[in-house]
């Protein structure tokens, strides 16, 4: 306002002329100077520019980009916009077209997974019809149950992390993104695809998407890190009691996998290394978004006592979630003594690792060929039918309970109270 001595306070001539319309002037060379069609006032020459002016206005930077500055030349400019606003255009059709390849490629793979378990294994759909002869349906309503109240629990937890980041989200609505974060991994890849929806959802209604990915990201770490402890403390009690568990080298990669993770997230020092070894990597991007993330944790950071609460409940969770399992075994009718209820302790964990890794749809063929070759190995069933039974019902159990989720989604989020 003070450089041009307050003459922006008389922008409209006092002949009541009419101005021409942006679209008339958009382009024109000689009048879209703005300090210039401001400053014209009747009975006042118009000041000459300066020629070296007139030559910057039109001048591109460095980097071939229109100056910003006094003179922008409109019609300069929109030479420019079209070829921009396509690549845009292409950019989001490549990103919409990603996801949608991804997604056929990893069905692909669980069809794959399928066809190699039937054709190339000792298994019959005679043998799956006779391991499933004789179901005890109250032990299945029970393992439903279990996972209902696991998936709540779960919810719960996750809605202390959002409340702890300071977003005001009800236990309500976070039990209801939950279902519906059950029911979008059945489609979604891996079990990474509900996740995803809870972020963008609750991050862009909150407008806290930072937020609520840094509090989504702990959930899952607590999750596997509390999955992959339970089995390591079982391991110790089989070998005690002369059971005999599978290899544990894939769970103590595990650990050492969700160790470095905690690592990066909360040691200062550990998350400067990261963030210099992916700038020096060229790899910007990471780097920016590690940044986010680090800033989201420093409320994390600060809470350790908090941080080893929830990882207790995360233990108590994980724990009813094997359950499920031990009970669909019931359900079948298996002999479960002792022994293979730590034995199961061990593989059944081992089996969620690996179902959590997004290579296929919601773990589909990975879990059955894992549990055919896993636990007839250990000897915890007699035959692969009896493994691969076990583990499509209790899949099977899982997907009937997220369909609440499905009714969820329909139905929307709950407004707040005194929302318009």
């Amino acid at each position: 306002m003070g450089a041009d001595r307050h003459r922006s306070r008389r922008l409209r001539p006092a002949d009541d002329r009419e101005r021409p319309s942006r679209a008339a002037r958009l382009g024109a060379r000689r009048r879209d100077g703005p300090a210039g069609a401001l400053r014209r006032r009747p009975g006042h020459g118009r000041r000459r520019r300066r020629p070296a002016a007139r030559r910057g206005a039109l001048a591109d930077d460095e980097r071939g980009r229109p100056r910003l500055g006094r003179h922008l030349q409109l019609g300069a400019l929109r030479a420019r916009v079209p070829g921009r606003l396509r690549g845009r255009r292409g950019a989001a059709g490549s990103a919409v077209r990603r996801p949608r390849q991804t997604t056929i490629l990893k069905a692909g793979i669980s069809l794959a997974l399928v066809v190699f378990l039937f054709a190339y294994r000792p298994l019959s759909w005679s043998a799956l019809r006779t391991a499933v002869a004789a179901p005890h349906w109250p032990w299945f309503a029970l393992s439903g149950c279990v996972f209902a109240l696991s998936a709540v629990c779960g919810a719960l937890q996750w809605a202390w992390i959002l409340r702890c980041s300071g977003l005001r989200v009800t236990v309500g609505e976070a039990v209801r993104l939950s279902f519906v974060g059950l029911f979008f991994n059945n489609f979604l890849l891996g079990n990474v695809g509900g996740d995803a929806y809870k972020v963008v959802d609750l991050g862009r209604r909150e407008g806290r998407t930072a937020a609520v990915l840094g509090a989504t990201l702990l959930d899952r770490l607590l999750g596997l890190l509390a999955l992959t402890v339970l089995a390591l403390l079982a391991v110790p009690t089989a070998a005690a009691a002369g059971v005999r568990v599978p290899p544990t080298l894939p769970l103590w990669l595990a650990l050492a996998a969700w160790s470095l993770a905690i690592a990066v997230l909360f040691s200062r020092r550990v998350s400067a290394l990261a963030v210099r070894a992916l700038t020096a990597a060229r790899w910007g991007r990471a780097a920016d978004g590690l940044g986010t993330m680090l800033a989201e944790f420093k409320t994390y950071r600060e809470r350790p006592v908090w941080l080893a609460r929830l990882l207790a409940w995360s233990l108590f969770v994980q724990a009813m979630r094997v359950s499920t399992h031990l009970l669909v075994a019931l359900g079948l009718g298996l002999a479960l003594d002792a022994g293979r209820v730590l034995q199961l302790f061990v593989l059944v964990p081992l089996l969620g690792i690996l179902v959590s890794l997004p290579v296929s749809i919601n773990g589909l063929g990975v879990r059955e060929l894992a549990a055919a070759e896993l636990f007839v190995a250990a000897g915890v069933v007699p035959t692969e039918a009896d493994a691969v039974a076990m583990e499509f019902l209790a899949y099977a159990l899982m997907v009937a309970v997220s369909l609440a989720g499905g009714a969820l989604f329909l139905a929307g989020p709950r407004r707040r109270r005194g929302a318009a």
